[in-house]
């Protein structure tokens, strides 16, 4: 075997007799679906009844065995590590690990089964380090081996009285352990009953654990076999053998780039000169300094491979073309500025690298690395084969039983009807008392809610670890197709992994794409790159300030849109500041409205306490980064930064030691009280540091943003019909498509409905130009989507209907969904025609594609009669196979030629009029206000394409409702608030379009 997993041995008491009480088959609820214990209840309950050695053997996973071990330390509880092999519901073998290099023989089978590499066996293969447990009564093809014996529950001992003796010595005591008693043996059940999709009542007994797989009374496993001293010789032997132990000290990750620590520090060192030449050049003192200070600090803490290896892969997808960025706390560090990593100059913030690494931070750092969605998958695979697939493997999570979807689940499992069981997702609360039967579920969901469902995989997390990822957890294959860790990040945390994040965005892939649309469309490369040049640039300040970002990564939403003109933004620092403020918790706070309100009158405020106003000062006394937290924390408080860090993690979902934050919490006020503050201060400061810390970004997160948004407005500014198809091509906007189409519009492109001798299968852009892609088609084939520009590169352009349908030879269905969407307009022929065609075409079409003919045998032409055409079919065509009108406007198919008294751009002017506006709705901001009723912020178009945004408060949406899509008019009063106007809708009433003449 490649490496050794054994560890530094933690001494655990052994089992000091029978006498002592031991298990070896507990599950926890990792076994999923089946267990009902928690690690750490299993560990309490089992110390509770003076357990003194425990094995966990979950099925088919070890995802708890690490978090086991640390509590069995705490316990004073002899861990064995182990698994329990299964196939389906049937009990093929358990094995329990020696020692770790045993545990890592567990997971390297259990992964081959996985991965697909081979099926489950009736039999175990050779574990040299392992012991193998049959279960009583099952027939084997062969002998047992050395390392192999049958187990025998307590009440199976009394069929042991005409055993043999040799059998004897090939037994142990084996009680599994699946859940506390009755009540959650019935838990049990019902867990059951959902991994088997069936009814409660259909449950089968082969299809769930016996009902005494508990923990047993003090004394049975010594009565039961009494009898038969071997039997528990061969157990309390089997015990003394079996260890395990991890090292929760060191960093797991690879511990060198370069074969030795010396050459990465060298290696490392060079890079990062060679990189401060190009960034700083030969001047600055103060960068060059900073960057010896970080060296030295990577160095001592062994973290030169790290860094070497983000820089490896940046190295590599540089290398293809990829573009990236860099963010989170990464973005704190010069060496990582130096090595392309980021384009955050942490100089320029005055960030922190202690933020990202120091000797006190309670967890590993990690680099987030961001790439185009299109180009993600090849930097993974990249990295798989780089560093090899044995020492390499994306990070797992637990998705658990939460919310709603328990409720989906037990009313399924007790039989309730479909609507019943609608009803009681839609609103669990309201439905707890309808009758006996919701009172149980909600009793049921009470019980398992936490508990995992299913494993999945981390939104971008990677590991590369020095040994094989083997001696520390079985990897999955999810659908990504890459080997999976079957635990989590704050396992991998604990036993000291720092994660890699390589993730994806649809911001950078549009990025990406209008940089090159530039290329062809007009022949000018970009460089993307120049940002310091884009921060100072008037045109783009000048866009900023107006909030004109649609499109524009993270920055074009309503609310963030408000939030830039209120501030007035267009600068770089801060539109640092508003990606953070623009988060939930400075809003939930009250403390964004304030903050506007300081930024605007920074002399007319008072600091809640000196200690804001000492490290505050540049965000005027509000907490607007996690960095923020700690600094209130440590110097209003007087925590230190480790414990302000578990604080701050703890905040965000990112620790998951209640008990430990709890310590933190009461130590923040007692500190508070000791220093004399008053209790009011204290609680404002603690209710601003809860609201906030769960949702903020690190200054550096937030610089990374906001160069991605320079990036985006630079683009937007000077090739914005370019920048729109790109975002349009992408997806994942904030807008709807159609929204991302009226953009490219008003600033001047001219529109096209598909063509098939024109578009393509994504939009395209020629000149001023925009060809829709046959993409937004809907129900058009993806086949024939890609077909159709793939064979007019290869045969020239489609000469007509006939030709068309000869190279290209779609179903009828298909060829009518290109007539009505207008792509064979280029034939100058009316759809009627072009479909009176097509029928008659397609009745003696060959079935496969014709080869091209020197002469070609053409069909005779009947002329169809002139046929009345109404535009307004086209609008509605359109709408119905592309989601909005092409042809003409929304507005211009209303019955009504009213415009409204004002458009978007006038409403500055008219602050106080209460008016009518008429408003195609974009979209709906759903909140509830501090009483719980339900208030709306809309956003809507004009006629002329610009958008204004709406307030709806709950009297007025009482009486004037949404009614969906569609044109609204709107009366209410106009408001402005830091130069940021929107309609106060007191009425509304949705706008009837003309009829749709196809009807008729």
């Amino acid at each position: 075997m490649e490496g050794g997993c054994n560890m530094k041995a933690h001494q655990f008491p052994g089992p000091s007799g029978w006498g002592a009480v031991a298990y070896l088959n507990a599950h926890s609820y990792y076994s999923l679906r089946y267990g009902t214990y928690s690690v750490e209840m299993l560990v309490v309950e089992a110390a509770k009844r003076k357990v003194e050695a425990l094995a966990l053997t979950d099925i088919n996973n070890s995802s708890g065995t690490i978090d086991f071990v640390k509590a069995c330390r705490e316990k004073g509880i002899k861990p064995i590590g182990g698994m329990e092999f299964r196939e389906g519901d049937e009990l093929l073998f358990t094995a329990l690990a020696r020692n770790n290099e045993g545990f890592r023989e567990l997971n390297e089978y259990m992964s081959t089964i996985n991965l697909g590499e081979q099926e489950h066996s009736e039999t175990a293969p050779d574990f040299p380090n392992a012991y193998v447990i049959y279960p009583f009564g099952k027939k084997l093809s062969r002998r047992l081996k050395a390392n192999e014996f049958t187990g025998v529950k307590p009440s199976q001992a009394r069929k042991l009285i005409a055993a043999a003796k040799e059998e004897l010595l090939k037994m142990v005591v084996f009680q599994p352990v699946s859940f506390q008693d009755e009540q959650n043996f019935y838990l049990h059940k019902n867990l059951r009953a959902i991994d088997h999709n069936l009814l409660l009542s259909h449950l089968t007994p082969a299809m769930h654990a016996a009902p005494d797989e508990h923990f047993l009374p003090e004394g049975t496993f010594r009565r039961a076999f009494g009898s038969y001293p071997a039997v528990l010789q061969n157990t309390r032997n089997l015990l003394d053998d079996c260890r395990i132990d991890f090292d929760f000290d060191n960093i797991k990750n690879k511990k060198t780039f370069t074969g030795s620590r010396y050459d990465d520090k060298v290696l490392l060192e060079k890079l990062a000169r060679d990189g401060f030449k190009y960034r700083y050049g030969s001047k600055s003192k103060l960068a060059e300094t900073r960057l010896n200070s970080e060296l030295a600090v990577i160095h001592k803490l062994g973290f030169s491979a790290y860094f070497l290896i983000t820089w490896d892969i940046i190295r590599y997808s540089m290398s293809r073309g990829f573009y990236h960025v860099g963010r989170g706390s990464g973005a704190n560090s010069v060496v990582a500025y130096c090595l392309k990593i980021t384009d955050v100059d942490p100089i320029e913030l005055n960030l922190y690298f202690e933020r990202f690494i120091n000797p006190k931070r309670s967890s590993p750092p990690d680099f987030d690395i961001d790439y185009s969605w299109k180009d993600r998958d090849e930097v993974q695979d990249y990295i798989f084969k780089r560093y090899g697939k044995k020492h390499t493997a994306l990070l797992g999570t637990s998705v658990t039983f939460k919310g709603k979807s328990i409720f989906r689940e037990l009313g399924k499992v007790h039989g309730l009807p479909k609507e019943e069981i609608d009803r009681l997702t839609r609103n669990p609360a309201a439905e707890k008392n309808s009758n006996a039967i919701t009172r149980h579920i909600h009793s049921l969901a009470e019980m398992m809610a936490g508990f995992p469902n299913q494993r999945s995989i981390h939104a971008g997390g990677i590991l590369i670890s020095e040994e094989p990822i083997t001696c520390y957890t079985a990897l999955d294959l999810p659908p990504k197709g890459l080997p999976t860790t079957q635990w989590d990040m704050y396992v991998a945390e604990s036993i000291g992994f720092e994660k890699l994040d390589i993730l994806s965005q649809r911001g950078i892939g549009h990025i990406n794409d209008a940089v090159e649309l530039v290329r062809k469309n007009q022949g000018i490369s970009i460089d993307i790159h120049r940002v310091e040049k884009f921060k100072t640039d008037p045109k783009i300040k000048a866009q900023l300030r107006k909030a004109e970002t649609n499109g524009c990564f993270y920055i074009e939403s309503p609310a963030t849109r408000g939030l830039l003109k209120k501030l007035q933004c267009s600068d770089y620092l801060t539109l640092v500041a508003a990606s953070s403020i623009i988060r939930p918790g400075v809003a939930k706070s009250g403390m964004m409205k304030e903050y506007i309100y300081r930024f605007h009158n920074p002399d007319k405020f008072e600091y809640i306490h000196p200690v804001m106003k000492e490290q505050l000062e540049e965000t005027y006394g509000v907490m607007v980064y996690q960095e923020d937290v700690l600094k209130v924390c440590h110097h209003f408080a007087g925590l230190d930064l480790a414990d302000a860090d578990v604080l701050r993690r703890a905040m965000s979902g990112k620790y998951r030691g209640r008990q430990e934050f709890q310590r933190i919490v009461d130590k923040f006020f007692e500190n508070c009280r000791a220093r004399g503050y008053p209790e009011h201060i204290t609680r404002e400061v603690w209710r601003q540091i809860e609201s906030f810390a769960g949702y903020s970004f690190s200054k550096a997160h937030s610089a990374s943003y906001a160069v991605e948004s320079f990036q985006s407005l630079y683009l937007k500014a000077y090739f914005p019909l370019e920048f729109q198809v790109a975002v349009i091509n992408n997806f994942g906007g904030f807008y709807h498509s159609w929204v991302y189409f009226n953009e490219a519009r008003r600033q001047g492109g001219r529109l096209h409905l598909p063509c098939v001798n024109r578009s393509s299968y994504k939009t395209g852009i020629r000149g001023s130009d925009i060809f829709i892609g046959f993409i937004h088609v809907a129900g058009l084939e993806s086949r024939l989507s890609k077909g159709i520009a793939e064979e007019r590169n290869a045969g020239g352009d489609f000469h007509d209907l006939e030709d068309f349908i000869r190279r290209m030879v779609p179903g009828t269905g298909q060829l009518i969904l290109l007539v009505r969407v207008n792509a064979f307009r280029f034939t100058g022929k009316s759809k009627s025609q072009l479909l009176w065609d097509a029928y008659l075409l397609l009745n003696n079409a060959p079935k496969q594609p014709k080869v091209p003919r020197l002469f070609e045998n053409r069909r005779k032409h009947f002329k169809l009669p002139q046929l009345e055409h109404n535009p307004l079919e086209d609008a509605y065509d359109e709408i119905e196979l592309l989601n909005f009108p092409v042809s003409m406007t929304w507005f211009d198919m209303l019955q009504t030629s009213f415009r409204g008294e004002i458009t978007a751009a006038e409403m500055n002017s008219r602050v106080g009029s209460r008016l009518r506006m008429l408003g195609l709705l974009v979209t709906i901001k759903y909140v509830k206000t501090v009483k719980g009723e339900l208030m709306h912020f809309g956003t809507f178009l004009d006629h002329r394409g610009e958008m204004f945004d709406t307030v709806h408060f709950p009297p007025s949406l009482k009486d004037y409702p949404f009614r969906g899509e569609g044109i609204y008019l709107l009366l209410g009063r106009v408001t402005e608030e830091f130069g940021y106007a929107s309609l106060e809708v007191d009425k509304m009433a949705k706008m009837p379009f003309r009829s749709d003449p196809r009807e008729g």
